[in-house]
């Protein structure tokens, strides 16, 4: 799910010029929920690895920035809601940040799901 996710936002990414940080017009309650999981991401990361190296906790803090990056990928707003660019690239550089202290991500995730395919593995 990792790099499947990081692979999907670095296509939009590319394809979308990032604006700096704007207001909506409107913003979803959904798209709120993902903004303020990223907004806290390293915090609630660094807690969890403070907390007696709580690395499942911190995995978990991984998993639902995943979660929410994919949903506000599904949502697709981002020529309606330039925020959601800029939020979509700062939640894959923390993804990235903060797995990389966990040594994940280690390799390009196109590459990586390549890999995986050519192998007869569905992965992410």
């Amino acid at each position: 799910r990792f790099y499947e996710a990081l692979q999907a936002a670095d296509e939009i990414l590319d394809a979308h010029p990032v604006p700096p940080k704007a207001p909506c017009p409107t913003i979803k309650d959904e798209e709120r929920e993902v903004y303020d999981r990223i907004e806290v991401l390293e915090e609630k990361f660094a807690e969890a690895m403070d907390d007696d190296f709580n690395t499942a906790l911190a995995i978990g803090h991984l998993f639902e920035a995943v979660r929410g990056l994919n949903r506000l990928m599904g949502e697709k707003r981002f020529d309606e809601c330039p925020l959601s660019l800029a939020v979509l690239k700062d939640g894959a550089r923390k993804l990235r940040n903060l797995g990389a202290v966990l040594g994940f991500f280690g390799s390009d995730p196109q590459a990586w799901l390549e890999k995986q395919k050519s192998a007869g593995l569905e992965g992410g």
